[in-house]
């Protein structure tokens, strides 16, 4: 049972997320449905409303019949309420929308209990007892939107006469409002749908206005499906004529999709005039078409207990063939977060890293292996003499780069990447900006392209985004500290590949003291070279043709082919190294512009949860009829 609940705890969190980012969808789209069916919001309250109340010990005998009038405007639902009751209770006008909230009236020995024992429905809903909820204008409902507000009512102290006993002291009847003017689209998905989702047996209510209206059979098709028992009435029928035939067609015909309604379920209630409403309601009970529809409706709640079991069972099917249509907001909002993804590292990987490759590791700036050479000199010293030269020679070396180091503080390098403390720009910096300015410059036109042709919000989101980020410092210093935290990881590949070098020449005495005696006179040559210009370092600007004549001496001792696989290998180790700190500084702060309210793992768990779900509800179903047998 607890498996079951967090199963349905995860299931309503999932359409929650959906029902967001279906509101926003439809909010931005400039082509809005003459009628909207609202599948994600009704599988929603599927599951506050039903199955997480089934899941509660002794469901069935805490929580009643609920019989629930469904209609359009003036459609008399009130009225068809009255004659179950036996009594004026509910609010009856002729005035468009006079009903906004739901109303239950239920027997003074119920109690409220229906609704306490289950904190999942109608959480938020100001409760009035044994009063009619206050109404709000349309201006109200535009401005301030909806109020959800509910009211519990027992119909002896709702004021009016008795003129009839009860049609059932067992259920609770349901008044809600209609669903067929623009605004009660405002209380229709909250108050409607949250309603309707709990019922048990449904009473629809239809006119001669009304009956062929669209959104009334959007909506009623909805409720077949979930296979809910629907009674329908046809209400203020004159004498004669062939409406209810009509009717009887229209409401109770099938389609691909929907199974049809019984005409024997398509009850009339005729067209009945008085001075005021009692006298009217009086009238009313008194014709046998009122008989009859009070009659149908005892009959079917008689047996409490297997229509709410057909009910619930209605449920579970109708959310097993629904489940991906009522997520399908959520899967389009992933789809766009993954497209997203693939386009990011679609276009780092054609416009950075292939141009890092082509244009630097394979191109005739590349110097990193030169830096391989540099430290391979520095484990050739010559025993005593050597570490001496080298010494000084290093020594004036790092007084020259501190000179120069002054002067690049002041200077930032491509791109503005960077503040005072950035590195010195070189060939391979100029290559990296270059690449990074060619790979966001077709990202951000490809996502600006998007955001015109996709009417999805996502994408101009997502172009604006892009604009943010780059003027944000956070992530600029980022691309700095990721550049600065590669060149890091170079010095140590270039260390690795030149101690590999060395093993390989160690095993050849005669080329390493070869390459002994000229890394003595390179050094010898490099400190008497800084010395004469004053201390400017040019080992940089020369540090090609100083390292030229060890590789020849190395080539020539016939280990040309370790030094193009370390060559080689170097590329290989250099180009992952940067795709590593870019990744998590570069591509995936843009990747992140875009998050799906739900990944594909949760997406997929929601079928195993109705599973679960649908596994613990049959089962207790099976426990209570064996019980009962």
């Amino acid at each position: 049972m607890r498996e079951a609940e967090q199963a349905c705890t995860r299931l309503a969190a999932l359409l929650e997320q959906a029902l967001k980012k279906e509101a926003t969808a439809r909010a931005s789209s400039t082509e809005h449905e003459d009628v909207w069916v609202p599948l994600t919001r009704f599988a929603l309250s599927q599951v506050t409303m039903r199955l997480q109340p089934a899941l509660q010990p002794g469901w069935l005998h805490t929580d009643p019949v609920h019989v629930v009038m469904f209609g359009g405007t003036n459609s008399g639902k009130s009225t068809v309420l009255n004659v179950l009751l036996g009594r004026p209770a509910a609010g009856m006008s002729f005035r468009a929308r006079f009903s906004q909230h739901p109303e239950a009236y239920r027997p003074a020995s119920l109690g409220n209990r229906f609704l306490d024992s289950f904190p999942t429905r109608f959480p938020g809903y100001a409760r009035n007892p044994d009063r009619h909820p206050p109404r709000q204008e349309d201006d109200q409902l535009r401005d301030v939107g909806y109020r959800p507000a509910l009211a519990l009512n027992d119909p002896l102290r709702m004021g009016g006469p008795t003129l009839a006993a009860p049609t059932t002291v067992s259920a609770v009847l349901w008044d809600i409002p209609d669903f067929s003017t623009e605004e009660a689209q405002e209380y229709l998905y909250p108050a409607v749908f949250d309603t309707v989702a709990m019922a048990d047996l449904v009473v629809m209510v239809v006119t001669r206005e009304n009956y062929a209206d669209n959104r009334g059979a959007l909506l009623r098709a909805l409720l077949c499906n979930a296979g809910l028992p629907i009674t329908v009435v046809a209400n203020k029928m004159e004498p004669g004529g062939d409406l209810l035939d009509d009717i009887r067609r229209k409401v109770g015909g099938t389609t691909v999709d929907t199974p049809p309604i019984d005409p024997r379920r398509i009850l009339p209630l005729p067209q009945v005039d008085a001075e005021d409403e009692v006298d009217r309601l009086r009238r009313l009970l008194e014709t046998e078409e009122a008989a009859g529809i009070r009659a149908a409706v005892a009959n079917e709640v008689s047996d409490g207990a297997l229509l709410k079991n057909r009910a619930l069972q209605g449920t579970l099917r109708f959310l097993d063939r629904q489940l991906d249509d009522a997520l399908a907001p959520l899967w389009a909002d992933l789809a766009i977060s993954q497209r997203w993804a693939e386009l990011v590292d679609r276009v780092a990987r054609e416009r950075f890293f292939e141009t890092y490759r082509r244009e630097y590791l394979e191109g005739e700036q590349y110097v990193d292996f030169n830096q391989t050479m540099v430290k391979l000199m520095d484990e050739l010293e010559v025993p005593w003499i050597g570490p001496i030269i080298s010494g000084v020679s290093k020594g004036l070396k790092s007084a020259s780069r501190y000179v120069f180091g002054a002067v690049a503080k002041g200077v930032k390098h491509l791109m503005n990447w960077g503040d005072s403390d950035a590195p010195r720009s070189g060939p391979e910096m100029e290559i990296v900006g270059e690449a990074f300015d060619e790979w966001f410059t077709t990202l951000r036109g490809e996502a600006q392209a998007l955001a015109q042709s996709d009417p999805d919000p996502a994408w101009r989101g997502i172009a604006g985004g892009l604009d943010r980020l780059l003027a944000n410092p956070d992530y600029v210093d980022g691309l700095v500290s990721s550049y600065q935290q590669y060149r890091e990881s170079m010095d140590q590949i270039t260390g690795q590949r030149s101690r590999v070098l060395y093993d390989q020449i160690a095993e050849r005495p005669a080329l390493l003291n070869s390459l002994r005696g000229l890394k003595m006179t390179l050094d010898v040559g490099t400190t008497a070279m800084i010395v004469k210009s004053g201390g400017i370092d040019w080992t940089d600007a020369v540090i090609g043709s100083l390292v030229a004549p060890v590789q020849r001496l190395i080539i020539e001792f016939g280990l040309e082919q370790v030094v193009a696989l370390q060559k080689a290998q170097l590329k290989q180790e250099q180009l992952q190294a940067l795709r590593d700190v870019v990744q998590a500084r570069m591509i995936d702060p843009v990747r992140g512009l875009y998050r799906p309210a739900a990944g594909a793992a949760d997406l997929m768990g929601a079928r195993r949860d109705l599973a679960t779900i649908t596994s613990t509800l049959q089962g207790i179903l099976v426990s209570r009829s064996e019980r009962g047998s």
